[in-house]
């Protein structure tokens, strides 16, 4: 068949490029999307068939909501499911950009969220991976949440850094004092 013929024909693909297509989820009263259709994400996640499910148990309350009028259902599930699935796509991008912008966006948040939650669990969360895990929290709450960790951790090295600086700043010059006094002395014992 033709059409056989065509796809064989074709180069591999790549992974799908992440992609949300929100905000609307839906098409007036008939038309509504679910899964890879809105929040395409990287098949080793294992984030994409959880989030489907949860767009069709959202679907389901909406439509379970809005028994005789299917436009305002499919409205309340794009007003459940859209900062869920945008934040699922930012989520994912991040953990997954090439080079050292991922290094950048993956690792070093990783071993920054290791080295502050060991240091003070009450103020830092775990990883982003680890968050992804919990269950009854949402992908929009892991991004918030890692968000906030990001500025105080942030904040915290800056502080640190300035504070170190500032420390240094004044041990060398409490050093050059004391040598200049030492000086000083010696070349009044010398009488010069």
């Amino acid at each position: 068949d033709e059409t056989i013929v065509s796809v064989a024909a074709k180069s591999p693909s790549n992974i799908p490029r992440f992609r949300y297509v929100g905000p609307a989820l839906h098409k007036g009263s008939s038309t509504v999307l679910l899964g890879d259709a809105i929040h395409t994400v990287k098949p080793y996640f294992g984030l994409g068939v959880n989030s489907a499910l949860e767009d069709v148990l959202a679907l389901r309350a909406a439509l379970d909501e809005h028994p005789t009028d299917r436009a305002a259902a499919l409205f309340a599930y794009t007003n459940t499911r859209a900062e869920e699935a945008e934040a699922l796509v930012r989520i994912s991008r991040a953990l997954d950009r090439p080079g050292f912008l991922g290094f950048v966006t993956f690792i070093l948040p990783i071993i920054m969220d290791g080295i502050f939650q060991n240091l003070a669990p009450q103020w830092f969360e775990l990883n982003t991976i680890a968050l992804l895990q919990r269950d009854g929290i949402s992908f929009a709450e892991v991004g918030k949440i890692k968000r906030r960790d990001r500025l105080l951790q942030i904040a915290l090295l800056v502080f640190g850094a300035a504070a170190v600086s500032t420390l240094s700043n004044a041990l060398l010059s409490a050093t050059a004092n004391i040598v200049a006094a030492d000086r000083t002395s010696d070349t009044s014992t010398l009488g010069v």
